[in-house]
């Protein structure tokens, strides 16, 4: 366990012990996790430490909204920083147009042809990380997803894009069925968490993305649990 940004932080792989985690998240509101890429291991241990959150808030019916958003949010910031990796081994820009779509094409070739933890120690040697910060509060729950590598350009103008287009569509097939030629991975998750949280009646300006601090780009999830909820911008 270290310190990141004055916050605890434990460091998540397929076989991290998950009790000391469990332990502290029951004595403490404010806490983080540091992982490198992602598989089932991780993904279960991401998922027991919110199930644990939730349920010492009381609030477990949020589980499938939060589990999912969270999720989504990591795995296309992992993305991100091995993204960065492959455009810097073969020389490419990420704000031209041209290489973009050409390092793409190798990024997904990478996925595939490589094991997650060779993907993982590919990462960890290029000193890439994603952080998770979890804070119990008052009358909800604040959820910051931090990678340390800033937006490009292109990456930027197509956040706000998806953003925009997400506003506009209130069901998954009609989004689908207009862009799926379109979108990535992101662009989707960007849309279907956004739509979780209107289902519930929260409102999507809770979610943003895009924020930078200290060398890392921040995704950030607020979760009214009541009306007594202030969100970071209303306090």
């Amino acid at each position: 366990m270290t310190e990141i940004f004055d916050t605890e932080t434990f460091i998540l792989k397929t076989d991290t012990e998950l009790k000391p985690i469990i332990d502290f998240i029951t004595r403490n509101d404010n806490f983080g996790i540091k992982l490198f890429f992602y598989n089932d291991g991780v993904i279960y241990r991401l998922k027991s430490i919110i199930d644990r959150i939730l349920e010492i808030a009381g609030r477990s019916d949020f589980q499938s909204m939060i589990y999912n958003g969270v999720k989504e949010i990591v795995i296309n910031g992992i993305k991100a920083n091995l993204k960065r990796v492959i455009f810097k081994h073969n020389s490419l820009d990420l704000d031209n147009l041209d290489h973009y779509a050409y390092g793409m094409k190798l990024f997904r070739d990478f996925l595939s042809m490589h094991t997650s933890e060779d993907i993982e120690e590919t990462l960890i040697e290029n000193n890439y990380e994603l952080i998770v910060r979890f804070q119990r509060m008052e009358n909800g729950l604040l959820i910051e997803v931090l990678n340390n590598c800033e937006l490009s350009s292109i990456e930027e103008s197509r956040i706000r894009e998806r953003f925009r287009l997400a506003m506009e569509y209130k069901d998954l097939v009609s989004f689908i069925n207009d862009h799926s030629n379109q979108i990535e991975g992101s662009g989707l998750g960007i849309f279907l968490l956004v739509l979780m949280l209107r289902e519930r009646g929260i409102d999507p300006g809770y979610f943003r993305v895009g924020r930078k601090y200290a060398g890392y780009t921040a995704s950030r999830i607020e979760i009214p649990f009541n009306s007594g909820f202030l969100g970071v911008r209303e306090q």
